[in-house]
C-alpha cells in the first residue's frame, strides 16, 4: 500500500527487506520510476532474488550499487544476508 501512496514521494531514504522470494513487481515497478528517494538499503535473505531485483533497480530504474555487504546472522548455517546501499 505504501507504494502506491504518495509517503514514498516524500521519502531521502526506503528500507526494504522482502521475503526471500524478493520484491514485489509492483514494488520494484514504483522504484524504478521515482527520483525519489536518494537512497534505498534493500536487505536480502535471498540471492537469486536480490540478484533479479538488482539487475531490473539498475538497468531499468537508474539506481547505483554503492557498497554490498554479506553478513552471517545465524551462525553454523549456509545463510548470508546481503545487505546493499544504493543511490538513485
Amino acid at each position: 500500500e505504501m507504494v502506491h501512496a504518495a509517503a514514498l514521494d516524500a521519502a531521502d531514504v526506503v528500507i526494504v527487506d522482502p521475503p526471500r522470494k524478493g520484491l514485489d513487481e509492483d514494488v520494484v515497478s514504483r522504484l524504478c520510476s521515482t527520483d525519489i528517494p536518494n537512497t534505498l538499503i534493500y536487505v536480502s535473505c535471498g540471492f537469486d532474488a536480490f540478484r533479479r531485483d538488482f539487475d531490473k533497480l539498475t538497468n531499468e530504474g537508474g539506481w547505483k550499487l554503492d557498497r554490498v555487504e554479506g553478513h552471517v546472522l545465524f551462525p553454523g548455517s549456509d545463510a548470508i544476508e546481503t545487505l546493499a546501499f544504493f543511490t538513485g
